[in-house]
């Protein structure tokens, strides 16, 4: 192989040093490789053969499907069940679906499916991007058609946009977004579910600003509630009111609830020998000393006329 030729490709069986050179995996480019031939006198010659490998014209339209399937147990009767079981999700004939390759992927262990939807007659390609819409719109609604668990579809050159603001890995199918510009999760993990680009970071700021903002307000409230509860249950008890001395005569003062009732707030005369001779008299007091008004109930004992 020429030195200024790409270094992709395997060579299978070591035929590099056959006759016949058999190659496979090849990007797309120019391949040069030098053939040197010696006779048993040492005499050679040398000649050189080149191989130009052309991008594939649909390799936007192939379509991969990440099953959660053990490929060494995958026969060739799965694979025929699997083409059908995909014309009926696609709403294609079983000959329209072309199979190009059935790899594992090293990293998850998942068997990855990688497809085509040509039309037999016409030989016309269904666009992928097309394809994969409809085949994502019957897995989420739920289809169970397939044998095996769909982990992921998806093109295998990747057609997200990235909502304008980035470029898409065509490896890990993730975008990769501009400065100042974050995944939607939303979108990414519940609605769609397809990366995307689409919050500002400047947004992001803002309504963070505006959620501790909201939550440090609806705790301040909360806060204030309580301790006014707590002062309307402090203050809500019994006041009383002191009914001052009136007279020398030695009237009773005493203390009574504005909450008792005042038909029942009779005071006696403290001799009891007196109660046949005396009677007892309820009325209200309207002299206040010191210029000051007040109301009570004073009961008094008067002698009899």
């Amino acid at each position: 192989r020429d030195p200024q030729s790409p270094a992709a490709g395997v060579v299978l069986n070591g035929s590099d040093h056959q006759t016949v050179l058999q190659l496979t995996n090849l990007v797309e480019g120019r391949y040069v490789f030098h053939l040197k031939v010696t006779d048993a006198k040492g005499l050679f010659d040398t000649d050189s053969a080149t191989v130009i490998v052309k991008k594939d014209i649909h390799e936007a339209d192939l379509v991969e499907l990440a099953l959660a399937a053990d490929i060494t147990a995958f026969t060739e009767g799965n694979k025929g069940m699997l083409v059908r079981q995909l014309a009926v999700l696609i709403d294609v004939m079983d000959s329209d679906i072309h199979v190009q390759e059935i790899k594992q992927d090293l990293s998850t262990g998942n068997m990855v499916v990688v497809f085509v939807v040509m039309n037999s007659q016409t030989h016309l390609v269904q666009d992928g991007a097309t394809v994969l819409a409809r085949l994502r719109r019957k897995l989420k609604a739920g289809s169970e058609v397939l044998d095996f668990k769909v982990v992921q579809v998806d093109t295998v050159v990747c057609q997200n946009n990235c909502s304008g603001h980035g470029v898409c890995n065509s490896f890990t199918k993730l975008c990769q977004c501009d400065s100042f510009w974050v995944q939607n999760p939303f979108k990414a993990h519940f609605g769609e579910k397809v990366n995307n680009c689409d919050w500002s970071i400047l947004y992001v700021i803002v309504i963070a600003f505006g959620i501790v903002v909201g939550a440090g307000l609806i705790t301040w409230g909360i806060v204030c509630l309580v301790r006014n509860r707590r002062r309307f249950r402090r203050s809500k008890r019994h006041r009383y009111t002191l009914l001052d001395e009136i007279d020398d005569k030695g009237e009773k003062i005493e203390m009574y609830s504005r909450d008792r009732k005042q038909n029942n707030s009779l005071v006696m005369s403290e001799s009891d020998d007196l109660l046949s001779d005396e009677e007892t008299t309820l009325f209200e007091n309207k002299k206040k000393p010191n210029g000051t008004m007040r109301n009570g109930i004073i009961s008094s004992t008067l002698p009899k006329l």
